[in-house]
């Protein structure tokens, strides 16, 4: 049994490899902060809370035993530990009276009760994401306490190269900072923690990359997009590109993680070595004609909708509005890509987006695959969304 344990990159990890027939566990977790005392466990009135009024919904599957690094049953049948190096979910909750923090979507201070502890009880609380390396560190070390003998296997996270533009951006807060002095976390681990092993998502995505077209709108299509006002009457939008989301990397990593069950070993392929332009080449956006934006949204799949939106941004001289409504019906559920088509509306508020948004509304109101406080965060963003375009 193969436990995974992190986030979303853990979880498609081990997507893949069960889909090749591997025994899997997920063990979604939601901070290095929530779990450094090996003798805590999950506060008696905020675990209470969470089951008497339902609200395990709003943990996002982290669940409290697991925040709190109670991994011991997770963990008993394991193999092969395989953690990547996941971000914090936010906002972290800090209970005032005792300092233990915890993780939960703060939607669900709906509910009259947990709100009002949420509110008279705790404080939201940011760890400072310079510390990051260390509290992981001690997170691993506890991971051992654990699983003495079963191997560890690390998985990092890209790397901030210049062709990785416009303005690469990690859900690990304070990422673009710690990245370039991150290999020495990785020895300092491996001289602390017994049979402890790194799996470089730089080297694999190399390797993906010197087989594709070498364009990382292939690979990670979503933007994050924020508006900056920058005159009473006039704002402008900042472009990252979302380095969290690598839709092309899973069965070149299941493939070491497989090769690395049989072996013990990581080994990479020549083919799997930095390439020198992710360095010198700057960013250039990619151009996409009518014929093959409209194939991308047609597609159904969330990477190929995503290129596609993001291509509008680059002619912004041309109103996109009528290809979204076209393939309304084949566009896939998915936050990203409405976070994207959200800052279109804001340069391009055309009425007609409406039409797409009925059959979104529609979609979403029969999507629950991801549990519901998802869909009705979904929902939500769409009513948003409608009121922006015509008010």
């Amino acid at each position: 049994m193969i436990v995974f344990l992190g986030n979303g990159q853990s979880e498609l990890l081990a997507n893949t490899v069960q889909g090749r027939g591997g025994a899997v566990s997920v063990v979604a977790l939601a901070s290095p902060e929530t779990m450094l005392d090996p003798d805590r466990r999950p506060p008696d009135r905020l675990a209470a809370l969470v089951r008497r009024h339902g609200l395990e919904d709003y943990l996002h599957g982290r669940d409290l035993d697991a925040q709190f690094g109670h991994l011991d049953t997770a963990v008993k049948d394991a193999t092969l530990i395989v953690i990547n190096l996941f971000h914090e979910t936010s906002p972290l909750h800090r209970i005032e009276a005792t300092g233990e923090r915890f993780y939960i979507d703060p939607e669900a201070a709906r509910n009259e009760e947990f709100g009002k502890f949420l509110k008279e009880e705790c404080r939201p609380y940011e760890p400072d994401p310079a510390t990051y390396p260390d509290r992981f560190g001690k997170m691993l070390a506890l991971l051992r306490r654990h699983a003495p003998g079963v191997p560890i296997l690390l998985l990092t996270r890209l790397s901030h190269y210049p062709a990785f533009g416009p303005t690469p951006v990690s859900y690990l807060k304070g990422w673009d900072q710690l990245w370039p002095t991150a290999v020495g976390c990785y020895k300092r681990w491996r001289e602390d923690i017994p049979d402890f092993h790194v799996l470089e998502m730089d080297r694999i995505f190399a390797g993906v990359w010197n087989s594709s077209e070498r364009r990382i709108e292939e690979h990670c299509p979503f933007l994050k997009i924020e508006s900056v006002q920058v005159a009473d009457d006039q704002s402008r939008l900042i472009l990252q590109r979302d380095l969290e989301h690598v839709g092309t990397v899973w069965d070149a990593l299941a493939d070491k993680v497989s090769a690395f069950q049989k072996t013990g070993r990581l080994d990479y392929k020549p083919e799997e070595s930095i390439p020198q332009e992710w360095f010198e080449r700057n960013f250039r956006p990619e151009r996409l004609t009518a014929d093959r934006l409209k194939e991308l949204l047609a597609s159904g799949a969330n990477y190929f909708a995503a290129r596609a939106v993001a291509a509008f941004f680059v002619e912004l001289n041309r109103d996109y509005t009528e290809l979204l409504v076209a393939c309304r019906h084949e566009m896939p559920i998915c936050h990203n890509t409405l976070h994207m088509i959200r800052a279109y509306a804001v340069l391009r508020p055309n009425p007609r987006l409406n039409i797409w948004l009925q059959a979104h509304q529609e979609k979403a109101e029969k999507f629950l695959d991801n549990g519901g406080a998802y869909q009705q965060q979904y929902l939500q963003q769409l009513q948003e969304l409608r009121e922006l375009i015509n008010r």
